[in-house]
């Protein structure tokens, strides 16, 4: 059917968003309109034990302005065609009642977000030496102006459940879903709460409050492993809002730069380096079988190379091959755990100036 729209009817829609989740299977949404609209949705939920729940979401409910009531378990049942049974009955009760529908629903559940990652390593280029090689087909590429933080696999999965985890080891979390917060988990509840959202995996920079995203494998209910870059982050943008001036969280603006421009980085500034991608290239994010490509990223100087010992508290201990001096970095892993990971650093190595971490 053709969704309805209008300034009341999306006003309405606007209110109840947040009641939904990547695990909505279907919903119908009815409406009846007196002195003031009211709208339901009755949404079918699909769980990880293969249970089905009904659950309804009312706004005017009971005719008070503006207000919204969400019961969310109206029906149980480990048998899907029970559940629609319950919810046919239900809007043909609406439909008596005056009610009628004004949008529908129904897409499987994706799990493609709790499936195994891979992640192709960046590799670092001198700025000089990318001039040398790439000036004259400088339009070949599309660069990113990255800022500091971790490099970072994000994920949203089929039961909305947010993840920050590492590309070195995409199955340890950095950030489990009930330590995400701040601007980073408005931003990715605000992304999962859209009419259709089924997952996402996004490659990012997160500095302990901002997700800065930089590409992603797959994003609402499109899959994009096979896509080009531009294509890709063409898809991107249409779900995700660019950063302003990349203060805050949403996706990093790619964009062609002439080749003079390709040296202004600054490992003590915003922009610590540039993430420089061919149109055509595919994603670093993969899963086995899958083809890639390793993104470059150029500075003025080479980044400092260490091994990460220990994280605790968002602080992670640091020390260079062949020798037994510790440095401390911030690291956005709230846990306290011992590791034994490759670091390559762009910036200040302390705890009180941000770095650029991959």
């Amino acid at each position: 059917m053709i969704k309805k729209n209008d300034k009341y009817i999306n006003y309405a829609r606007e209110k109840i968003q947040c009641y939904l989740s990547p695990n909505v299977v279907l919903y119908i949404e009815l409406e009846r309109r007196t002195s003031k609209l009211r709208l339901q949705r009755i949404m079918l939920h699909e769980l990880t034990d293969n249970s089905y729940t009904v659950s309804r979401v009312t706004y005017n409910c009971r005719l008070e302005v503006n207000s919204v009531e969400h019961k969310p378990s109206l029906f149980v049942s480990t048998h899907k065609h029970l559940a629609h049974e319950q919810i046919n009955i239900m809007v043909t009760e609406l439909e008596q009642d005056g009610f009628d529908v004004t949008d529908q629903f129904e897409a499987p559940l994706c799990t493609i977000a709790r499936l195994g990652w891979n992640f192709h390593s960046p590799t670092f280029v001198h700025n000089i030496k990318f001039y040398g090689v790439n000036h004259p087909k400088a339009n070949e590429f599309l660069f990113q102006k990255v800022p500091a933080g971790v490099q970072v696999m994000v994920m949203v999965d089929d039961q909305g459940k947010l993840s920050i985890n590492d590309l070195e080891d995409t199955f340890h979390i950095l950030v489990s879903d009930e330590k995400v917060n701040g601007n980073a988990r408005l931003f990715l509840e605000v992304l999962s709460q859209q009419d259709g959202f089924r997952s996402c995996v996004l490659e990012a920079v997160y500095d302990g409050q901002n997700l800065y995203v930089t590409d992603g494998s797959y994003i609402h209910d499109t899959d994009l492993r096979k896509m080009p870059f531009e294509k890709r982050y063409e898809t991107l943008s249409m779900y995700i809002g660019n950063t302003q001036k990349n203060k805050v969280c949403g996706l990093i603006k790619a964009e062609h730069l002439p080749p003079e421009q390709w040296g202004y980085t600054s490992r003590n500034g915003f922009v610590k380096a540039l993430m420089a991608k061919r149109k055509n290239s595919l994603c670093s994010l993969y899963r086995t079988g899958d083809n890639s490509t390793s993104t470059v990223i150029i500075g003025e100087r080479e980044p400092s190379k260490y091994e990460c010992v220990k994280t605790n508290k968002g602080i992670a201990i640091l020390r260079q091959e062949g020798s037994k001096k510790s440095l401390t970095i911030r690291y956005p892993e709230l846990g306290d755990r011992m590791m034994l990971k490759s670091l390559q650093v762009i910036g200040p190595v302390n705890t009180t100036e941000p770095a650029f971490i991959f």
